[in-house]
């Protein structure tokens, strides 16, 4: 395979990992998905990557396309992220395998929105496993996501569920472990000139040493932060557990940084009240709005470990 376009309303089928795309250059390669209703089920992509590069995605989800699905697509190797969309809406990534690529496993951005991303594993990604990300140049933010279900990690780099620009997202009932840095990473960064999150609900994963690779990068397992003019806040970090936090289990910076709230977390077994994680108004933090219902599916569990 080189590039190709899946028109809205088309469907392409395998029959699971029998079923080979193989891209022998990973310089050119990409499947998009453009229109209304269009798919990509039971099939494998398959290239060998040689270095990272921001584009070459394997699976590319145009802005503007609606009502789209990626399911049971195991996407092995390549130079660029592994699934992404900037501005696609009314979308399912489900079941899928990611492994080996240079960069994000599954990106969403330039205000993407009402996307249900679950029971996907990814591993050895060469960025997060999974981001949420608008860049200030954004209009809006990326918003409206559930990201549910999934076993992210063991990564060279990056960190495992991150929200770098974005608001209304709902993570919960995640299995991450041994992410290279933060388990859950949530900031406005002056360094990639994102906008800010507000309104994100970090509910019930599993954060199991994280970070690992990099632990000189001082990440804890959940980071919340803000460096730059962007704002952090609304965010309640609920009954999550996280073991051997080797930088500590959470930590929330104090810069630009509000209404962040934290409960029935632990560490460790142990039940724990990090600093500038005291806010109060935790009814009016919701998260998404989106639930696994979203174009008449169903609730995706966590995949085979």
């Amino acid at each position: 395979m080189t590039r190709f376009v899946v028109d809205g309303g088309v469907k392409i089928v395998g029959t699971g990992d029998a079923s080979i795309l193989h891209g022998p250059n990973p310089a050119n390669r990409q499947i998009k998905l453009v229109g209304s209703s269009s798919g990509l089920y039971s099939l494998k992509i398959r290239t060998y990557g040689t270095q990272r590069t921001n584009d070459n995605e394997a699976v590319w989800i145009e802005g503007g396309a609606s009502n789209w699905v990626v399911n049971n697509v195991t996407i092995d190797g390549g130079n660029g992220p592994g699934i992404i969309t900037y501005g696609g809406y009314n979308g399912r990534i489900t079941r899928n395998r990611v492994f080996n690529t240079k960069s994000d496993s599954i990106h969403l951005s330039g205000g993407a929105h009402h996307i249900y991303v679950a029971g996907n594993k990814v591993r050895n990604s060469g960025d997060d496993d999974i981001a949420v990300v608008t860049y200030a140049y954004h209009p809006v933010n990326t918003y409206q996501v559930l990201i549910e279900n999934n076993d992210v990690g063991e990564q060279p780099w990056g960190r495992g569920i991150s929200v770098v620009g974005g608001e209304n997202v709902t993570i919960r009932n995640n299995r991450i472990a041994r992410s290279s840095d933060a388990g859950v990473y949530l900031a406005a960064e002056s360094s990639w000139a994102t906008r800010g999150v507000r309104n994100v609900l970090v509910q019930g994963n599993r954060i199991d040493d994280s970070p690992y690779a990099h632990p000189e990068h001082g990440q804890t397992s959940i980071l919340v932060y803000s460096d730059n003019g962007f704002w952090t806040e609304s965010v309640l970090l609920d009954g999550n557990v996280i073991t051997r936090g080797r930088n500590g289990p959470v930590r929330v910076e104090p810069h630009n940084v509000r209404a962040i709230a934290c409960r029935g977390n632990t560490s460790d077994g142990n039940v724990i009240s990090p600093a500038n994680c005291n806010a109060s108004n935790l009814s009016t933090i919701t998260g998404t709005s989106v639930t696994s219902a979203l174009l008449g599916g169903g609730t995706v569990g966590l995949p085979p470990q």
